[in-house]
Formats: structure tokens, C-alpha cells, sequence
């Protein structure tokens, strides 16, 4: 058996969106919607107004990565969130041979964001007078 660190850059892409932030970035983002490939650890983070984008940017993301990578993703492991679980997304990755993994379903274990911190340097916003 191959391990998740052998296996192709879009074997398992894991999937979540982080938000509502208290403050909003300089393009007016509230959200983040965040990719991390299991292989490679590589991370794509895309920054969005409203919570309902996180469809239309996975699908501009799996349109790039296709295009540079020339693979299919073939698993995708979602937090479970609302948008991850609509009709028009799951018939989406149906489609499109993605297999879809929610987050429960892969460990057996609800994630427990208790302990989730801020991290990093202070950021202040831009006052525009």
C-alpha cells in the first residue's frame, strides 16, 4: 500500500472554509476558503466575501490545478460544513469522479476546534481617510 506522502499531488485534497473573521481583509473578505494536498502538504488559500462563494472557488480552483497539474483530483476530505453537503455540490463532485470525504466520516471523531488559536504576527487594518 502506498502512503498518503507517495501517493499523486491530488490523490486527497482536504477542503474547509474559516470565518467569519472579526475583521475584514483589504478586498473586503470575511471567509477563507483553504486547500491542503495530503501528498504534498501544499496549501491554496482564497480569500471570499460571503460564506455561499465556497462552491464557485473550489470550482476555480479545481479548474487551476488541473490545468498545471494535469491530474484529476480523486479525494476530497471536506470539514462537513453546510455548503460541502448541498445538492449542487455533492452532484458536482459525483460528476466529476471526486470522491467525497467528510471530515466524521474519515476519523470516526467530530473535530474539536477548542484549542484553535490566532498565530503569527499582530495584522492591523488600513484606515482609508
Amino acid at each position: 500500500m502506498t502512503s498518503p506522502r507517495e501517493s499523486s499531488p491530488l490523490e486527497l485534497v482536504h477542503l474547509d472554509i474559516y470565518g467569519l473573521m472579526p475583521h475584514q481583509s483589504l478586498c473586503g473578505a470575511s471567509y477563507f476558503v483553504s486547500f491542503i494536498g495530503e501528498s504534498t502538504r501544499k496549501v491554496w488559500a482564497y480569500p471570499a466575501k460571503t460564506k455561499d462563494r465556497e462552491f464557485s472557488i473550489f470550482q476555480e480552483w479545481l479548474t487551476m490545478v488541473k490545468n498545471k497539474s494535469g491530474q484529476k483530483l480523486k479525494c476530497l476530505q471536506t470539514g462537513n460544513g453546510g455548503g460541502f453537503n448541498s445538492e449542487e455540490f455533492v452532484k458536482f463532485c459525483l460528476h466529476c469522479g471526486i470522491y467525497q470525504i467528510p471530515q466524521e466520516l474519515w476519523t470516526d471523531i467530530k473535530p474539536n476546534y477548542e484549542k484553535l488559536r490566532i498565530f503569527g504576527c499582530k495584522a492591523f487594518s488600513l484606515a482609508m481617510d
